[in-house]
């Protein structure tokens, strides 16, 4: 029963509630982020000053946006505020580009949330990241000069050690030329030649390792791209009396990106070179759901634990100077990171080294297109139906 005393707490609980919506709203107006409250017509409910200050005037949130948007991702903001209802979770828009009345351009992060259970209302929260964003491609540019820096830096010293040793050689050879030395000189010339071979090498690898990579959609099935790789290595592999041990599963037929062949023939060479006397190389591939892995297991000396970090680095080598060109891993994982995938190396505990690659098979790819194709398609049906 309501009685005259409770008169007071009624007050007090609707003084709280007032001042508590007044600070709420205070903190709101308040925010750097722009916030909108929008109907599913588009029509503005409130804004906050942040939201009048990027937006200017105007009731209706598709033509102001449309006004200021430069960024073709949102075509339709009828389509965007449907699809809000569609996603419990909300949508997202990383960095879109919106016009300054002066002409600047500003970078923006966009959130679109239903304001609560059952509610039709839309919360809209504009997030300005240009400064954000224009510091992380600076870093971004700063890292790959860096890197360029690096690597020019590790060319030069490649490319200078044969140049040295051929310009050595063809001042002994002109020198025996001079002494009619005929036999001394034909052998300085061998060797300066032997450098040139080299530098070629070096420039060759250089250029595959800058155009690694799938082209296109190139897929071909893991088993096939396996046994191609045997029978171009099995002579190679024969002359080191290398053994080679293959196990695939059933599932082998599932298609991988077809550059992985040139990996299978690097990772096959190399166990051949770690293994000088001899030994045996297990090839195990494994097709899961939308994801394939082949291992290559070697019975060499395994690689120095100092020094698994840096094998696919570009000129890191652990063969003998004069044998490799320390290019060989690098262009592999390039392959393989463009195809999705990854390189990872280890040693067995029972001796050895063993090469994981991990790669997505073409089911996998297929799907993600189907999504986004019939994504395409839900949308282009809502425009459709909105028009008429």
């Amino acid at each position: 029963m309501l009685t005259f005393g409770n008169f007071g707490h009624i007050d007090n609980a609707k003084h709280m509630q007032t001042q508590t919506t007044e600070l709420v709203a205070a903190a709101l107006e308040s925010l750097p982020v722009a916030v909108l409250l929008l109907e599913p017509s588009g029509e503005i409910r409130a804004r906050n000053a942040a939201a009048r200050q990027l937006l200017g005037s105007g009731d209706n949130a598709q033509r102001v946006l449309r006004c200021r948007l430069a960024d073709d991702r949102l075509p339709d903001w009828a389509v965007e505020l449907h699809s809000v209802s569609l996603h419990p979770a909300g949508v997202d828009y990383e960095a879109v580009r919106f016009e300054n009345p002066d002409g600047g351009v500003r970078l923006m992060d966009l959130h679109l949330r239903l304001l609560g259970d059952g509610s039709e209302i839309v919360l809209l929260m504009a997030n300005d990241v240009t400064g954000r964003v224009s510091m992380e491609r600076r870093l971004a540019t700063s890292e790959r000069l860096a890197a360029m820096g690096k690597l020019a830096a590790q060319v030069a010293h490649e490319l200078n050690t044969p140049l040295d040793g051929i310009l050595r050689y063809l001042g002994l050879a002109q020198r025996m030329c001079q002494e009619g030395n005929q036999q001394k000189a034909t052998q300085y010339l061998d060797q300066a030649k032997q450098g040139l071979g080299r530098m070629a090498r070096i420039v060759a690898e250089l250029l595959t390792f800058s155009r690694s990579g799938p082209r296109g959609a190139e897929y071909a099935p893991l088993g096939s791209l396996v046994d191609e790789a045997l029978r171009a290595m099995s002579p190679a592999m024969a002359a080191a009396n290398v053994t080679v041990v293959c196990d695939l599963d059933e599932h082998a037929a599932r298609p991988v990106a077809a550059a992985l062949f040139q990996v299978m023939c690097n990772l096959m060479k190399n166990a051949a070179d770690a293994m000088p006397s001899g030994g045996r190389l297990t090839i195990t591939g494994r097709c899961g759901e939308g994801e394939a892995m082949l291992s290559f297991a070697d019975t060499g000396p395994g690689v120095p634990a100092a020094l698994v970090e840096r094998i696919f680095e570009p000129f890191y080598s652990t063969k003998p100077a004069g044998r490799g060109t320390g290019l060989g891993l690098s262009i592999c994982r390039s392959i393989v990171e463009r195809a999705g995938g990854r390189i990872e190396v280890a040693n067995r505990p029972e001796g050895g080294a063993v090469f994981t690659v991990t790669a997505p098979t073409w089911d996998a790819e297929a799907r993600k297109g189907n999504e986004t194709t019939e994504a395409t398609e839900e949308d282009r049906e809502r425009r459709e139906e909105k028009k008429r």
